[in-house]
Parts: C-alpha cells; sequence; structure tokens
C-alpha cells in the first residue's frame, strides 16, 4: 500500500514540521510514499529543508504535481531522480527570478544577496559578446520584475522538468 504526503500550499516552517511527523510515523524505508505537490511555492530555505528531509528518509519514490506548481516547489521536483516525476495534463508550472525583496529572514536575505551576485557575475560575464536582445530578455526575467513564466505539462515534459504526464480524462 502506498502512502501520501500532501505537500498543499506554502512551503513554511508549518509544513516542514508536518513532514517531519509524517516521516516519522512512516519510517519504514520498505513503505512506498508519494509525495503529492500543489504548491505556488515558499521560502527558499524552507524548500531546501524539504528536499533535505525527502532525501534523507528515503521513503519517498515519485513526486505528483497538480494545479500550479512552482517558485522554490520546482526545487523539490528537480530532487526526485527523472523516472519518478510526474503531473497531471492541466498542471502548469512556474519560474521566476529570485526574489527576496518581499518577505524572508535576515538569513535569507544574505544568502540570496550573494546568490543573486554570483549569477549576475556569471551572467555578465557570457552575456558580454551576446545580441542586445538576448541580454535584454535576461534582464527582464531577473527579480526586480518579479515576471511569472509559466509552461504547460507539456512544455515541462520536453524541458525534462516531469517524465510522466498523467492524463486525467475519464
Amino acid at each position: 500500500m502506498t502512502k501520501t504526503f500532501f505537500l498543499n500550499g506554502r512551503i513554511e516552517e508549518e509544513m516542514v514540521d508536518k513532514l517531519i511527523k509524517f516521516i516519522a510515523e512512516n519510517d519504514d524505508v520498505a513503505q512506498e510514499c508519494t509525495l503529492w505537490l500543489h504548491s505556488q511555492g515558499g521560502g527558499i530555505a524552507h524548500s531546501m529543508s524539504v528536499i533535505n528531509l525527502i532525501e534523507s528518509s528515503g521513503i519517498f519514490k515519485k513526486v505528483v504535481c497538480s494545479g500550479e506548481v512552482g517558485s522554490a516547489a520546482l526545487n523539490i521536483i528537480l530532487s526526485f531522480p527523472k523516472d519518478a516525476r510526474f503531473a497531471y495534463d492541466n498542471t502548469v508550472f512556474f519560474t521566476h527570478g529570485i526574489c527576496y525583496e518581499n518577505g524572508g529572514t535576515v538569513e535569507e536575505y544574505s544568502t540570496l544577496a550573494k546568490f543573486k551576485e554570483l549569477y549576475d557575475n556569471i551572467t555578465n560575464k557570457y552575456l558580454k559578446n551576446e545580441s542586445n536582445d538576448l541580454k535584454k530578455w535576461i534582464e527582464d526575467n531577473k527579480e526586480y520584475n518579479l515576471k511569472l513564466n509559466y509552461i504547460s505539462s507539456n512544455e515541462a515534459l520536453n524541458m525534462g522538468l516531469i517524465t510522466n504526464i498523467i492524463d486525467n480524462t475519464m
């Protein structure tokens, strides 16, 4: 019998606490567990904690995405092996630039500011000899405009974000 943990909503401390309790109650490695993911993201530090818990527990064998999944939740998807990433055909995924202006702890601010500095240095190095159109596209998708870039399940499949689509038609 497969057990399922529903990660529904923002990835915050309360969600991490619920996951810890679920793992403690279901730590029999022989028991296969599924992570059901419907989340618009949340704190990066909290998503990294979720990833660490999933990887160290060894009980989660697949992730199933539904509804809208994005931002920090994308990292959780990527922590699963490629053949264990599922999504319903009507799921939408989104990503955006680094967000550290509208929430988070002091630690998250400093970590993201450092990451942004490193990202900018690398981006500027590789964009030096590129077209102005490419430079503009990169700039337009940075954190300051917080533009959400949506993709469908089929696009996510083509990009390798997921490897299996669940057809929910009857």
